[in-house]
């Protein structure tokens, strides 16, 4: 019993050193790191709440956090819908913070399960209001495959996601532009496998934007780290 304890504590420490190295590793070789802790339990019934803290670094700098909150009503076992706000602080050109007070509603549509494959759909509207400029609508569509297959104590599990923004302007420029897309992989795990409620995410994401309707794509790649505990 010690021995399988010990081994499993090994395991974990192993776990964490991977971890550790390959943010490391992405932080030194100028790429886009993202960190996020999660949050997020029950209030009463079918309401719940969700609080996000998240950390953005490019070349080793930290360029954008942000906050959020979140109210949850699980209405069925196929929707469940999300109010609240989000606080951003993004570094500007001239390495001054600017801040935005961003409202947001969510509507997630989850499928049933099929032969272990899990499918959801989350459409998420903000009101963007950035520092000297006019505000606008932005939808978020994001298409999630996971499944319940897992292998080891770990519980390591793969997922990838979609995510395509559309951002209604007023600027005849950007007028109703579908301007930005995240294509991600990644798997879920247990970091301690006797806490159930604890869960991390790693995932390798390609992020397209396109500014002012250009015919060409920018693409940016990072790495993202997420830390979610349920209760």
């Amino acid at each position: 019993m010690r021995g399988m304890t010990k081994k499993r504590v090994l395991l974990l420490l192993n776990r964490i050193a991977m971890t550790v190295a390959a943010v490391f590793f992405c932080s030194s070789a100028s790429a886009n790191v993202w960190l996020k802790g999660v949050a997020e339990g029950d209030i009463q019934n079918d309401f719940g709440f969700t609080f996000e803290q998240e950390v953005k670094i490019d070349e080793r700098q930290l360029y954008n956090e942000e906050s959020l909150f979140l109210l949850t009503w699980k209405t069925s076992s196929w929707l469940k819908l999300a109010a609240g706000c989000r606080l951003v602080f993004e570094r500007n050109d001239i390495g001054r913070f600017d801040h935005e007070f961003r409202p947001t509603f969510d509507a997630t549509f989850s499928s049933p399960e099929l032969w272990t494959m899990k499918l959801d759909l989350r459409t998420r509207f903000e009101m963007r209001k950035k520092e000297r400029t006019s505000p606008y609508l932005r939808q978020r569509s994001r298409l999630r495959l996971r499944t319940s297959w897992s292998v080891t104590d770990f519980k390591i599990s793969p997922f990838a996601f979609e995510e395509a923004f559309f951002s209604f302007k007023q600027n005849d420029e950007t007028r109703d532009c579908f301007d930005r897309l995240r294509s991600a992989v990644g798997v879920s795990f247990k970091p301690i496998p006797s806490i159930d409620d604890l869960q991390c995410l790693l995932f390798y994401m390609v992020q397209h934007g396109v500014d002012n309707h250009a015919s060409e794509w920018d693409p940016t790649s990072l790495i993202g780290v997420e830390m979610r505990y349920s209760f």
